[in-house]
């Protein structure tokens, strides 16, 4: 549920416009209305159904993306403000991270009739995303005691999928007999499962994991993920290691439609054609990239 302070009610009024009709275009020059901060209480469901009901509804993955960032938002501060909102952005270096949580928090001013004004960060030299090398990933794998974490860093390196999506991986949608994630998609006719190949190092970690819940990380939270980096003292995030994948993926020489499909990315028609092709071309990367 979405809470109120007493006196914010009385400030934003006490019958406030409908957040669902709120427009979701986003500038960089909005401005924090009168309500200057409140207290937050709201569930994914109540999140996620008032995405759904804006002028232009988010598609699920984006909004479950989105949901993850207001996760760690939540872990940090208890309290929607401008100044909690501009700190903790501030400690986002990656570009596109850091404007998917601006967009987020926006979201979740406004159904908290509230403005928060973001100014979003626009590619240029200085922010190019520079991945981690093969020897620093390595070595941050191989460091990570916990066995979760390590079995979810693992996926988030050799398999190209967004590393929010893993977090929400359930043991079905993963075939660990033929060595596939399978990821269900709903706009594709011919082919309804994008199938990434699961390296045998993540594989070997996921077969020692309990399969006593649904979800294959279900106690796995962004605090947990950082104490555990940060013990290895590498400075690299899930998000880097994806960007990891990708740029080893093309030094060994794998097709790059297929890399792209991999990552996600729309390839147009190519995606019918490519299901023979996928698992002989990751045979290139998985057998360079190796973490034990």
């Amino acid at each position: 549920m979405v809470c109120f302070e007493p006196w914010a009610l009385e400030v934003a009024g006490s019958n406030p416009a409908d957040p669902t009709k709120l427009r979701t275009k986003l500038t960089s020059n909005t401005i924090l209305s009168n309500l200057h901060t409140c207290k937050i209480h709201v569930s994914e469901d109540e999140y996620s159904n008032y995405l759904k009901n804006i002028d232009r509804p988010l598609r699920d993955n984006t909004i479950r993306s989105y949901w993850y960032m207001i996760q760690n938002y939540l872990q940090q501060y208890d309290t929607l403000s401008q100044d909690n909102v501009t700190e903790y952005l501030r400690k986002i270096t990656n570009q596109n991270t850091y404007n998917n949580s601006a967009k987020a928090l926006i979201h979740l001013g406004r159904m908290n009739h509230m403005r928060i004004a973001i100014r979003f960060r626009r590619s240029s030299s200085d922010n190019l995303i520079i991945a981690p090398s093969y020897d620093k990933v390595r070595t941050l794998i191989h460091g990570i005691q916990d066995s979760l974490v390590k079995a979810y860093l693992s996926l988030c390196a050799t398999t190209g999928i967004r590393v929010q999506r893993i977090l929400s991986l359930t043991w079905n949608d993963i075939d660990l007999e033929n060595g596939f994630v399978l990821r269900k998609i709903e706009d594709i006719r011919t082919k309804h499962y994008r199938p990434n190949p699961l390296h045998s190092d993540a594989r070997i970690l996921l077969e020692a994991l309990p399969q006593d819940t649904d979800r294959i990380f279900p106690l796995l939270d962004g605090k947990r993920i950082r104490s555990c980096i940060a013990q290895t003292k590498q400075n690299i995030t899930p998000t880097q290691l994806r960007d990891f994948f990708y740029n080893q993926a093309l030094t060994c020489a794998m097709n790059p439609v297929i890399v792209e499909w991999l990552m996600g990315h729309d390839i147009g028609i190519a995606k019918h054609y490519i299901a023979d092709n996928i698992k002989r071309e990751y045979a290139r990367f998985e057998a360079v990239t190796k973490f034990h």
